[in-house]
């Protein structure tokens, strides 16, 4: 059971109680940063981890993950109920999900607790019902929180351009083009292994994954439509609620470059739908993760916005007893944990020092 600390503190005005993602298992650092190459000791107790039986090898990993996709709740029951938490970077993140793509097992990974360093989602919101904006404050692709956590990547700052991937960010209402980020933020830099270091070449982006691409929160939690962020691909426009956002979030309005190019980032927010809440099995959303997992005592942002607004983002919140996603203001300062799509299959080989950079013939996904 999850051991319940007595720290209180406020983030945003929101009470707060410190739990622990707890793990029976927990696998220990498989990336030797002396060396440059993965721990085949501690990958190979990743490896049982995560598949129990089917997780003797990689050839047998693999072959399981090949059957189907494998939920956070398909990883808890090899491992004896309790989620699978990995130190990878120095960094403890537990393991939400696998899947195939280009022939690559991919493991998505959300950091086990909160980061370090906190942020608001935007540094404006405009108010519910006022017009659409080209640059809305609830549109992930645009706003300073994405920007802040890829920030340390050198090649992606000084660069307002509203299409490409850089660190951009709108910074006002009804703003007409976006601001570049000049330097790093302390966020960037607390993740600048997995963007810009020797890790980056061992993360994947959601394009190059294929599974965000049109996940829904509209049955796969008991939220009654989508949320904006949800999926950088097209949905139906019937399955959003709320007129503020349904006006906006279309699929010929919203999904533009600029709200879609998260889809290229290294790091990201998670979703509702990919998180689920407030269930009573405690493993909705498409990653079916439990309340172990979701509530951490502290009030952390995903990256779904308003349904019925253009000024509120979803929040996790802190109690256990709720297990709910609650909205605050995007302008809030909310604690963040980032996820990431892990290339398992590059962990297979003990010379494994780098993988190639995705050209642009083979950056296209294949999803299975």
């Amino acid at each position: 059971a999850a051991t319940l600390c007595a720290v209180f503190s406020y983030n945003g005005g929101v009470a707060e109680t410190a739990y622990a993602v707890t793990s029976t298992n927990p696998v220990g650092e498989i990336w030797d940063v002396v060396a440059k190459k993965f721990d085949q000791k501690n990958v190979k107790a990743l490896y049982k981890a995560l598949g129990g039986s089917n997780g003797g090898s990689f050839t047998t990993l693999d072959a399981w993950v090949s059957s189907g996709n494998k939920t956070n709740a398909d990883i808890r029951a090899n491992n004896g109920g309790s989620n699978v938490i990995v130190t990878f970077g120095g960094k403890q993140w537990a393991a939400t999900y696998l899947t195939k793509a280009n022939g690559k097992v991919v493991l998505t990974l959300m950091l086990k607790e909160c980061a370090t360093n906190s942020s608001q989602f935007n540094q404006f919101g405009g108010a519910n019902g006022t017009p659409c904006y080209k640059y809305p404050s609830t549109s992930y692709g645009s706003s300073y929180v994405r920007a802040s956590l890829i920030s340390s990547n050198s090649m992606l700052l000084n660069s307002a351009d509203d299409t490409a991937a850089v660190a951009s960010y709108a910074n006002a209402d009804n703003a007409q083009s976006l601001t570049a980020m000049s330097s790093s933020t302390a966020l960037g830099l607390e993740f600048a292994e997995y963007v810009s270091g020797d890790l980056s070449s061992y993360v994947l982006t959601p394009a190059e994954v294929g599974y965000q691409a049109y996940e829904e929160a509209k049955g796969n939690t008991n939220f009654p439509g989508n949320c904006p962020n949800d999926a950088y691909g097209a949905m139906s426009d019937a399955n959003f609620v709320g007129n503020a956002v349904s006006n906006y979030y279309t699929s010929t309005i919203a999904k533009t470059d600029t709200y879609v190019r998260w889809q290229n980032d290294k790091i990201w927010l998670p979703s509702i739908a990919e998180l689920g809440c407030n269930d009573s099995t405690n493993q909705n959303g498409i990653w079916k993760t439990n309340v172990d997992l979701r509530e951490v005592g502290r009030a952390y942002m995903s990256r779904s916005c308003g349904t019925s607004s253009h000024y509120a983002v979803y929040y996790g919140n802190n109690s256990r007893g709720s297990d709910t996603m609650d909205w605050l203001a995007v302008t809030t300062n909310f604690a963040v944990r980032p996820a990431l799509h892990l290339d398992l299959s590059a962990t297979a080989s003990p010379t494994s020092s780098g993988i190639a950079k995705p050209t642009e013939s083979t950056s296209k996904f294949s999803y299975n």
